[in-house]
């Protein structure tokens, strides 16, 4: 039997995967990814957590909605334009706007090398705070 075969064997483990707690990180990268079957626009911050040596990638925030607290995903949404020669706008009101204007940075690109407060999402996973 060779070895990918041998690991169909594998049982269950029972030791619980050590997350990581939520403090502050240091977003070190920034960037723009497509994702799902549409290929919808999301930003990627990876970020340095001080209990771990390789970056950890945040593309989430938790804020204040208007009867609760809220956790989505930093999608690039645009602002419909007037005129072609408009300039691409983040739309206002987003989770990725309301991050922004959170920890006063004008443009995405303003997250790098930002200190930006985790907290942990519904299922454990850590997200940016912007309440």
């Amino acid at each position: 039997m060779g070895e990918t075969q041998q690991n169909l064997e594998i049982g269950i483990g029972d030791k619980e995967p050590k997350g990581l707690k939520p403090k502050n990180v240091t977003v070190v990268n920034v960037e723009i990814k497509s994702v799902g079957t549409k290929g919808a626009k999301i930003v990627n911050c990876s970020s340095k957590h001080p209990d771990r040596e390789e970056l950890i990638d945040i593309s989430s925030v938790k804020f204040e909605g208007k009867t609760k607290f809220r956790e989505c995903g930093l999608f690039l949404n645009l602002e419909k334009k007037d005129n072609e020669s408009d300039p691409d706008k983040i739309q206002k009101g987003s989770p990725l706007a309301i991050l922004l204007n959170f920890v006063n940075a004008k443009t995405i690109a303003e997250l790098k090398n930002k200190e930006l407060i985790t907290v942990e999402d519904e299922n454990g996973f850590l997200c940016f705070k912007a309440y």
